[in-house]
């Protein structure tokens, strides 16, 4: 056996070497196929305070419409993100799409500026999040857009959170500086208590958020049809259902 290893490694290699058969290749960098995979726990995870959280709830439970918000970050440690506010902007909205435009927030902005820790908000805006309504927590071909924008923009790294009505929310983080994209990663959240919250998020959404007016075939506008807000629907819990005529608390909600 050990002959015949030697006998055909004179006929295959030794011979055209010395026959001087064999081209010596320079070594050539080549079309490659990059793969990436992660160490084990570490990637990044996201921890939701209960402000943000509850408040969130409250968005997307309220809003029949692809409803948004920002939110501030604080980074814990390395890849712990901790999201621990959110705030809705000024905007419209449709059925299928939620965007931001300039001029809502610099409105925005300059609201937080008068606050007294205003600017350390701002400095913190790292999280995006929006309604789906009752679709899937897949990202769609704007919401991936509006990611690119944020890289544009200067951000070293934005997460992105997509929820509906069925409870999923799905937080995605684009690492600008590493030029990776994280998708549907871990998170955690601390149970509140505080439903009253509920009837302060409603007055601010019935204040911020309006029906956008879409174009027909005949180049037409109209306005969005259709309730913006849960009223009458049985299945799905409404305002009524837990706060008085006069905005009072009467119980119910996560009791």
């Amino acid at each position: 056996m050990k002959q015949k290893y030697i006998s055909g490694y004179s006929q295959t290699v030794q011979k055209p070497l010395l026959d001087n058969k064999l081209t010596n290749a320079r070594l050539t960098p080549h079309d490659t196929r990059t793969r990436l995979g992660l160490i084990k726990n570490r990637y990044p995870r996201i921890i939701v305070e209960p402000i943000a959280w509850e408040k969130m709830n409250n968005y997307v439970g309220f809003c029949n419409y692809e409803v948004g918000w920002l939110g501030t970050v604080v980074e814990a440690a390395e890849d712990i993100y901790i999201i621990d506010d959110v705030f809705l902007f000024e905007q419209e909205v449709s059925a299928v799409t939620t965007s931001i435009d300039d001029e809502s927030m610099s409105e925005f902005a300059n609201t937080l500026l008068a606050e007294p820790d205003g600017l350390d908000k701002i400095n913190r805006l790292r999280f995006w999040g929006h309604s789906h309504v009752n679709m899937q927590v897949e990202p769609s071909g704007q919401d991936n857009d509006q990611m690119e924008s944020f890289a544009d923009s200067g951000y070293d790294y934005m997460i992105r959170g997509i929820a509906n009505k069925h409870g999923d929310m799905k937080f995605d983080v684009y690492d600008y500086r590493r030029g990776l994209i994280f998708s549907d990663i871990p998170w955690m959240i601390n149970i509140p208590t505080s439903a009253e919250l509920s009837s302060t998020i409603l007055s601010e959404m019935e204040s911020k958020v309006r029906l956008a007016r879409v174009r027909g075939f005949t180049g037409k506008t109209y306005k969005t049809t259709g309730p913006l807000y849960d009223d009458d629907d049985d299945d799905v819990p409404s305002y009524e259902d837990y706060f008085d005529e006069n905005g009072e608390y009467i119980g119910g909600y996560n009791d």
